[in-house]
């Protein structure tokens, strides 16, 4: 019982680390804005059957107001990424997520008061300098359609402030607020696919609909297998988030975007890298490791 929540976080990061590499091929063929609204709702289902095995079903009024507010964000992180991941590298697009424990700390920093000593303010610096690297292009111009991607990283970086207060909230009792929190998203999700619907529409009308009719099961499945992995991935981080295992669970899922970006965009994608990004990329996921062991 005592490795639970450390093998909880290798599950979190082996399930994020294959919902990242999914979810570019089937954002550029679905769009950004069917993607998010698949992605999120379907999530909700591994969630409640999680919640159903660990037979927690209750929670404070308090958490509840938490968690809801914290699937605003969760929302608003995938609209974001997918936003990215329609039209740039893998590797570029996940790798920002390294920038998570910097955020984190930051807030410890700043909202509470914690101290922070020099390892990890230098890592701190590494991960921002190399985050930099990553989305410049050609000398020190900044790649736009990477902006969205780097804003989805702070969203999700404060969803999971916000869900952990709900957690905590809660006892420990981590399965309802999660549920909670991707139902919220998820009605976020579905109002952004109304309000740009006739985008999406057009979207699929040029790129899924000129896939032939497997194809088109295929992406649907991709999509729906990417939704089912990385809910699991978050109802399983969010056990560890209850635990004393939290230092170590971050450090295990800091690999998420290395793995990712490794596996999925330099092997499978076939992604390039500038000399420059290279080095951001380098020193951007060393960053993150170090100051998540600090």
């Amino acid at each position: 019982m005592q490795n639970l929540p450390i093998l909880a976080a290798f599950g979190a990061a082996a399930f994020w680390t294959i919902s990242n590499i999914i979810s570019k091929k089937a954002s550029v063929d679905m769009g950004s804005v069917a993607a998010a609204a698949i992605v999120v709702p379907l999530g909700i289902i591994p969630m409640i059957i999680g919640a159903t095995l660990v037979g927690s079903w209750t929670i404070p009024l308090s958490s509840a107001v938490l968690a809801s507010i914290s699937g605003i964000f969760l929302a608003v992180g995938f609209i974001l990424i997918y936003r990215s991941l329609q039209t740039e590298q893998l590797t570029n697009t996940v790798v920002l997520n390294e920038m998570t424990p910097a955020i984190l700390v930051l807030f410890g920093l700043f909202a509470l008061g914690e101290h922070v000593n020099m390892i990890q303010a230098l890592s701190m610096v590494a991960i921002f300098a190399g985050a930099f690297f990553m989305i410049s292009v050609g000398g020190f111009r900044i790649n736009r359609r990477l902006i969205p991607a780097t804003f989805a990283v702070l969203s999700w970086s404060i969803y999971w402030i916000i869900l952990t207060y709900a957690v905590t909230g809660a006892g420990g009792a981590f399965a309802l607020p999660v549920i909670v929190s991707r139902a919220a998203g998820a009605g976020v999700a579905l109002a952004y696919l109304a309000i740009k619907r006739k985008e999406m529409r057009s979207y699929i009308g040029r790129k899924f609909g000129a896939t032939a009719g497997s194809g088109k099961y295929m992406i649907v499945f991709l999509l729906a297998l990417a939704a089912m992995v990385d809910a699991s991935g978050d109802f399983l981080f969010s056990y560890v988030t209850g635990t004393n295992a939290l230092a170590i669970g971050s450090a295990l899922t800091a690999l998420t975007p290395m793995a990712a970006a490794f596996i999925g965009g330099l092997l499978i994608y076939k992604d390039k890298l500038t000399d420059s990004q290279l080095v951001g990329f380098v020193i951007m996921v060393a960053g993150a490791l170090v100051l998540s062991l600090a």
